[in-house]
């Protein structure tokens, strides 16, 4: 009998690491919104704080995530957001400033992003399929085409060996 693929659903790692993702992108979108702009740190605390906040309108991230993930991504996308934003705008062209782009999905996008560019080591597929996923989590089926197509682009530009 084959052993069952390991999913987020039957595997605690992977469950965590899709959490993280979640929180990151919710960091990314709240970096948008504050001025003066947070620290890394800053906006992991303001995260934990509004999932422990019932009246918050933001969706739940599970509280066991995984730590160095998330504070991986969200570091390191505001360490390198200069080249991830310049990849971004070439990858995408004028579709990354376009109207149809919130700045939830401008958020999923920069934290693939990050991923993609940085941990060459990661799995496009496996990063793609995370992301995806999320964005389903927050919208339908036309933005989830959107952002599989446009981190398909992404991936095509800045790893072509993976095609």
């Amino acid at each position: 009998m084959a052993e069952p693929t390991a999913t987020a659903d039957n595997n605690p790692s992977l469950r965590r690491k899709s959490a993280a993702r979640l929180a990151a992108v919710q960091c990314l979108y709240q970096q948008h919104y504050l001025d003066p702009k947070p620290t890394p740190e800053r906006l992991i605390e303001l995260v934990t704080e509004l999932q422990e906040d019932d009246d918050s309108d933001m969706p739940s991230v599970p509280l066991e995530y995984d730590d160095k993930l998330l504070s991986g991504i969200v570091n390191g996308y505001i360490g390198e957001r200069e080249r991830v934003e310049e990849m971004l705008l070439g990858a995408l062209g004028a579709r990354w400033q376009g109207e149809r782009l919130t700045t939830l999905l401008k958020s999923i996008l920069r934290a693939a992003a990050y991923e993609l560019i940085f941990h060459p080591q990661l799995d496009h597929a496996i990063i793609m399929d995370e992301y995806v996923t999320l964005t389903a989590d927050f919208y339908g089926e036309q933005e989830v085409r959107l952002i599989n197509g446009l981190l398909q682009e992404l991936v095509n530009h800045v790893r072509p060996q993976s095609q």
